[in-house]
C-alpha cells in the first residue's frame, strides 16, 4: 500500500483542524441562538438538552463564550444570560443602519456630479470594512463590495480612520500590525506612516494610488459622530488614468464636503467637538 506523502499527510490533518474550528462555530452559533425574549436565561442542562451535547461540551462551549464576554453567569449563579458584548455589537450595527440611511443620498449627490464611484468605509479592529457604495455609471470604473476589508494603514479610506484613531490605539496598531502593502507584502515605513497620518489630520482627507489595485486612485474623508470621533470614510474612487489634477481637485472637494454634511447630520458640531 503506498503511502501518503508529507503533504498529503498535512493537507488531511489541515482539513480535519478547518472542520473541527467551523463545526465547533456551528455550536456556538447554535447556543447563542438559545436565548430569546421568552428564555433569557437557560441552565447548562437545559442547553446540552436543547443541543443534543453533553453537560461537559455545553460548558466548555460557555466558558469559551464568557471569556469574550459573549455570555455571563446570571445573579442566580446556577443560569447563563447573554454577555454586555453584544451592546457593543449591536451598536455598531446601529451606527451602520443609521449612517448608511443619513449617507447614501449624499453619496449619490457625489456620485451624480463627478460619475465616479463612492464608497463608505468603517473601521472593525484593525481593518476598515466597506459597508456601502454607489458605482460610477462610466464603462471604466472602480468596481467595490460591501465586506471588502484590507489593514488600516493601507489605502486613503484606511488612513483616514486611523489618523482618528486614539493615541493609545494606535500605538498599538504599530506594535501590533504588519506594515506590509497589501498587494506585495512591500514593506511601509513607519516613520513615512506617521507622516501622512499626520497630514491626513492636517488636511482633512487623504489620497492613494495603487494601493488596493494597481490601476486606481482615491480620495477620503473622514466622517465624525456627536462626539467628534472618527466612525467612518467616504471615499471617491476611479481609475487612475483619469485622475487628472483638475479631478483630483474636484474629488477633495466633494468628499470633504460630503463627508463634512454626514458628520453635521450625525450630531458634530465642529465649534463644540472640535
Amino acid at each position: 500500500m503506498p503511502r501518503k506523502s508529507n503533504r498529503a499527510v498535512s493537507e488531511h490533518f489541515d482539513d480535519q483542524s478547518t472542520r473541527y474550528r467551523v463545526e465547533a462555530i456551528t455550536r456556538a452559533v447554535g447556543l447563542l441562538r438559545q436565548f430569546n425574549r421568552t428564555m433569557p436565561r437557560r441552565s447548562i442542562d437545559e442547553l446540552s438538552r436543547s443541543l443534543g451535547t453533553s453537560a461537559s461540551l455545553t460548558r466548555r462551549m460557555l466558558r469559551t463564550l464568557e471569556q469574550h464576554r459573549l455570555v455571563r453567569p446570571a445573579d442566580d449563579g446556577e443560569r447563563y444570560e447573554l454577555g454586555l458584548a453584544w451592546l457593543r455589537l449591536a451598536d455598531v450595527r446601529r451606527r451602520q443602519v443609521d449612517m448608511r440611511q443619513l449617507a447614501l443620498p449624499v453619496m449619490r449627490r457625489m456620485r451624480d456630479a463627478l460619475n465616479e464611484t463612492v464608497i463608505l468605509a468603517i473601521r472593525l479592529g484593525s481593518r476598515r470594512v466597506n459597508i456601502d457604495y454607489v458605482e460610477s455609471t462610466q464603462t471604466f470604473r472602480r468596481l467595490s463590495q460591501p465586506g471588502f476589508e484590507a489593514p488600516l494603514h493601507i489605502g486613503s479610506a484606511g488612513r483616514t480612520l486611523m489618523a482618528g484613531l486614539p493615541p493609545d490605539q494606535l500605538e498599538q496598531y504599530l506594535a501590533s500590525m504588519p506594515l506590509v502593502g497589501f498587494r506585495t507584502n512591500t514593506p511601509v515605513s513607519k516613520a513615512e506612516l506617521i507622516k501622512q497620518l499626520d497630514r491626513v489630520r492636517k488636511d482633512g482627507y487623504a489620497v492613494s494610488f495603487r494601493e488596493i489595485t494597481s490601476d486606481t486612485a482615491a480620495v477620503a474623508a473622514p466622517i465624525r459622530d456627536h462626539a467628534g470621533e472618527t466612525v467612518a470614510s467616504l471615499t471617491i474612487s476611479c481609475p487612475e488614468d483619469r485622475f487628472t489634477p483638475a479631478l483630483e481637485r474636484a474629488c477633495v472637494a466633494a468628499a470633504t464636503r460630503g463627508a463634512e454634511e454626514v458628520s453635521r447630520a450625525m450630531g458634530f458640531n465642529p465649534g463644540i467637538s472640535g
